[in-house]
């Protein structure tokens, strides 16, 4: 568990805060004092006002993104402190705060850590600031272990997944044959060589909130790899789903394994990392739905950071409602990414009855602000060449530019990638190189 308070930890953080260089000694001189890594406006009390909370942390060593000495600051609307809290998470990367109703009082915190291991674990801790002078942690270091569950090779080239419950799962080994055989694993008839091997079980590396009793109270939805030989070796994803009961804690409602490695025929992109920021990706999956959307973390640029991470929300937002009433499906990708500029489009599917709604979304973002470009802030869409240029460029393509230029749009490193709906909801594109309109741009800088 953390600890309420950290007097030195708090008066470094609050002098920091107000715009003062301290130094607390000679050795903390010489790295960066704590930085501001995450705020977030919430309901802590349920009392209907705002309160907000700071993260700050520090540097092991000066250029590393490492970040440790966490403490969280909660102000009141006024901006009083209120309290400090230092969470139990040694420290870690890319961090980020999200808020979540669990218990029937207030919202709370959601604190998450990646630890930058090879399982690409990430710490998580769910903070309760209801009552400033007893903050509580109501998921501890000790759950993001997540589903219980131990894991060995078996002869015939399978695996055998065991559970708390008593349960079982026997599944075939994801990779070809030879793969395990070259290794010394098995040999050619599926005779297994080396016992004392044992697939990994993986901490929890996505954890979402999500209303799946349509209550107003969250479950978390939390997933984990399990994998063979090594980390490329995916045998499956294991998913779970909580909910929490104020007197027992976190209790596991269902469980999953969803076999296979990872898909060769995969080219989404979906990570990215800058010198001061990364994009990374949080996954919810439930029966035989999907939900993949970004999460934005940066030093130094929390209002863009708190800005594009809300605007991925109302993206994800109508499929993880969905997820627990009917089939959906959201993944993205990045089509490019530059210091100054992202391009991506989400791919999504819900089901609605016996029909499915197809939505294609591209997102273009100006990372300095965290602002979305329509495409009048990036072409002269009052240029009156702009348009007889396109038809020209794009005749062999089906989009219709009869009707005007598109407004949905996407870059792709190359070319300008124009998206439109047809009568029939199929979805179409028109490609035009960013080089044939140069006349038109507004912001050569960013292609």
């Amino acid at each position: 568990m953390g600890n309420i308070i950290n007097l030195k930890k708090m008066m470094s953080a609050a002098m920091f805060a107000a715009g003062l260089l301290v130094s607390m000694n000679s050795a903390s001189a010489q790295q960066d004092e704590q930085e501001p890594l995450a705020l977030l406006q919430l309901d802590v009390d349920g009392n209907g006002s705002l309160e907000t909370v700071e993260l700050y942390g520090g540097q092991m060593t000066r250029g590393s993104s490492y970040r440790n000495d966490f403490l969280l600051l909660l102000k009141g609307s006024d901006s009083e402190l209120l309290t400090a809290y230092v969470p139990s998470i040694n420290g870690g990367y890319d961090c980020s705060l999200e808020k979540a109703r669990f218990t029937g009082r207030g919202e709370q915190l959601i604190l998450s850590v990646g630890q930058g291991g090879d399982d690409g674990s990430i710490e998580y801790r769910i903070i309760d600031f209801a009552d400033p002078k007893a903050v509580k942690e109501i998921f501890t270091g000790s759950d993001n272990a997540g589903v219980a569950a131990t894991a060995e090779f078996v002869p015939d080239f399978r695996s055998k997944i065991a559970f708390a419950d008593g349960s079982t799962n026997y599944e075939l080994l994801p990779k070809e044959k030879e793969f395990y055989e070259q290794r010394g694993l098995y040999d050619v008839d599926g005779t297994l060589l080396k016992g004392y091997r044992c697939p990994y079980v993986g901490k929890i590396h996505s954890l979402v909130a999500v209303d799946m009793e349509q209550d107003g109270i969250l479950e978390l939805l939390s997933l984990q790899n399990i994998s063979g030989l090594n980390r490329e070796d995916l045998l499956g994803k294991l998913a779970g789903v909580w909910s929490y009961d104020g007197s027992s804690g976190w209790k596991l409602k269902s469980k999953t394994f969803y076999s296979g490695g990872k898909n060769k025929d995969d080219k989404f992109h979906r990570s990215y990392n800058e010198k001061n920021w990364r994009i990374l990706p949080r996954q919810a999956v439930h029966d035989s739905s999907s939900v993949t959307y970004p999460v934005f973390t940066a030093i130094a640029a929390l209002e863009v950071q708190n800005k594009l991470n809300g605007d991925f929300a109302i993206i994800a937002g109508p499929y993880l409602q969905n997820l627990a009433t009917g089939g959906c499906e959201l993944d993205y990708t990045l089509t490019f990414v530059s210091e100054k500029f992202i391009s991506m489009v989400f791919f999504g599917v819900l089901d609605e009855g016996e029909k499915e709604i197809f939505a294609k979304i591209p997102l273009n973002i100006d990372v300095q602000t965290g602002a979305q470009l329509a495409l009048g802030d990036v072409l002269n869409l009052r240029d009156a060449d702009l348009l007889p240029v396109l038809r020209l460029l794009t005749k062999k393509d089906k989009v219709d530019f009869s009707k005007g230029i598109p407004e949905s749009w996407y870059y792709n490193g190359t070319n300008f990638v124009f998206c439109q709906r047809s009568e029939i909801g199929e979805w179409l594109e028109a490609t035009v190189a960013a080089s044939d309109l140069k006349k038109f741009l507004l912001k050569p800088e960013l292609f």
